[in-house]
């Protein structure tokens, strides 16, 4: 009866989404017309010539970003003793990815792991849907972390920077602060205990298994951000690899400056798979510096996620 009950009410929570569906595709074709008529989004330079060898290269590279997160998530469920073969976390990671796609905001690859990893780990449920959360934050992370390089390389230059680009590095080093913030609160033991002492009775013993469970675990974490680094760095060429297929040559210092805060942008469910809505994001974000045919770029890498 209950779960009848449970289903009942799922069903009734997805149809009064539906409703939404068509907003938001009218939204993602609204602002995929003005990128077009406003000159940027322009892939005729994909049409000039036939499909190369820099193509293919440029997908595989995009692909094979997934298998350094596939292995990040594989370890930290093995800091939690949630023992799933690595070929299955593959599986879900894409699936994850593909409900990305499907589902408005980047929230449905966390849905969809979690769901996955929730009904595959009966003896541990709280700590299995903790990785999930955990391995989008080492991911996060590590990608403002190769934002702040960046910026921190375009002050060493001699040239002025533009206002825009100061306050986007800014803003990269402030999210980046608050996160080393985050973890240094929960490894210190008295923050962390004070944490953990609002954390309700009924869920206190589960909640402070876990936490000393990635204490002790801290080289599957350590590991997991160098892994976090290697896949947005396969990522980031992928989309110097579509600027170049383009004829718009992006730098290393542009792509990890902006990639991070498009990522972010990918979160905000304005529209289904965030067509539109991070090609207008990548165009605001790359005027400042100079950047023709922008919001290409980032339509290229969606086409390849899609394929």
């Amino acid at each position: 009866y209950r779960r009848g009950q449970g289903l009942m009410s799922q069903a009734s929570m997805m149809s009064s989404r539906w409703p939404l569906l068509p907003l938001k595709v009218l939204i993602a074709g609204g602002l995929l017309w003005w990128l077009t008529d406003s000159g940027r989004l322009d892939l005729s330079p994909l049409t000039q010539e036939a499909p190369g060898p820099i193509h293919l290269f440029g997908f595989l590279v995009y692909c094979l970003s997934f298998l350094p997160q596939s292995v990040r998530w594989w370890w930290l469920l093995g800091a939690q003793k949630v023992e799933i073969a690595l070929s299955r976390v593959v599986q879900w990671t894409l699936i994850g990815w593909f409900f990305a796609l499907v589902l408005p905001g980047g929230a449905g690859t966390e849905l969809a792991r979690g769901y996955y990893v929730f009904r595959n780990a009966p003896n541990a449920k709280t700590a299995a849907l903790s990785t999930v959360v955990l391995d989008r934050i080492l991911g996060l992370f590590a990608l403002v972390f190769l934002g702040v390089l960046a910026f921190l390389g375009l002050l060493a230059d001699d040239a002025p920077l533009n206002i825009n680009i100061a306050l986007m590095g800014v803003a990269t080093i402030a999210l980046f602060l608050g996160t080393c913030l985050g973890f240094g609160l929960i490894g210190f033991s008295p923050s962390r205990r004070l944490i953990l002492s609002l954390v309700p009775r009924r869920f206190a013993e589960p909640v402070n298994s876990m936490v000393y469970a990635y204490l002790h675990g801290k080289r599957a974490i350590a590991y997991g951000v160098i892994l976090s680094v290697g896949a947005h760095l396969m990522l980031m060429g992928s989309f110097m690899i579509a600027g170049y297929i383009l004829g718009t040559p992006l730098g290393w210092r542009e792509v990890f400056l902006i990639v991070p805060l498009v990522t972010i942008s990918n979160i905000i469910p304005i529209s289904p798979a965030v067509v539109g809505f991070c090609g207008v994001t990548a165009s605001f974000l790359l005027a400042p510096l100079g950047i023709g045919n922008r919001a290409s770029v980032l339509f290229v890498g969606s086409m390849w996620m899609i394929i």
